[in-house]
């Protein structure tokens, strides 16, 4: 035990000095204590998502008109020429003219490489795409049909009201992940946080070519739309 008479009074002067300086310092670790405490509340951090299926309502398709001629001027007067034809037959079906567009145009000499180099004339291809309804493909392709045009890269398909859906399905993620923070915790009385709208690799289109652009047009297939959401939940009343 400290003997305060041996102490002289210099010594009991820096003593006093010394608790003094200590008081503020314990006071201070004991109220970050109590505000972390006071602060700190459970929170839980989940992943919601949700999908649907839809049906294809738009088609793009892509075609090529390909001549060839031994004179370059006519093999290239050709492709236009049926291209024209056809865009005019579109149209008169009820195709707007916006929906047709030219991709590109070649045009190539056709050689038989031999020590005489014989030339089999020049071969233009035009490739071409128009966008339509899916209920009008069936007659849109006879008009390529009955103008010679069998060469059809690729339909692809779409939804018209897909960007319609994805916002619906967001919500439904978000009530997807509230469910099931709900059910983890076997406790209803969250708050959000924070909800973040996660990347989400889904394709919006689908895509057919060669053989298989004349299946069915009535047995297109199915477009799955996917939402994804992070949400951030703290639980009341903790």
């Amino acid at each position: 035990m400290l003997n305060y008479k041996s102490l002289s009074k210099n010594s009991l002067i820096l003593i006093s000095i010394m608790l003094l300086l200590l008081i503020p310092m314990i006071n201070s670790s004991q109220n970050a204590i109590t505000a972390y405490a006071e602060s700190s509340q459970l929170s839980i951090t989940i992943d919601g998502t949700a999908e649907q299926e839809v049906t294809p309502d738009t088609a793009t398709i892509y075609a090529n008109i390909q001549s060839l001629d031994l004179n370059e001027k006519t093999a290239k007067e050709k492709s236009k020429e049926i291209y024209n034809k056809v865009k005019n037959e579109l149209i008169q079906n009820g195709l707007d003219s916006k929906n047709i567009t030219i991709i590109s145009f070649s045009l190539n000499d056709n050689q038989i490489q031999n020590y005489r180099q014989k030339s089999l004339g020049y071969c233009s291809n035009l490739r071409f795409q128009f966008k339509t309804n899916t209920k009008n493909m069936s007659s849109f392709f006879e008009i390529l049909s009955n103008n010679g045009i069998n060469d059809i890269c690729s339909i692809e398909y779409s939804y018209s009201q897909s960007t319609n859906i994805y916002n619906e399905l967001l919500k439904k993620a978000m009530n997807n992940a509230e469910q099931k923070a709900m059910d983890m915790l076997s406790n209803d009385n969250l708050q959000i946080v924070e909800i973040t709208e996660k990347d989400n690799y889904y394709c919006p289109t689908l895509y057919k070519s060669g053989l298989d652009v004349f299946d069915d047009t009535n047995n297109i297939g199915q477009i799955k739309i996917t939402a994804k959401v992070q949400v951030k939940f703290s639980v009341l009343g903790n």
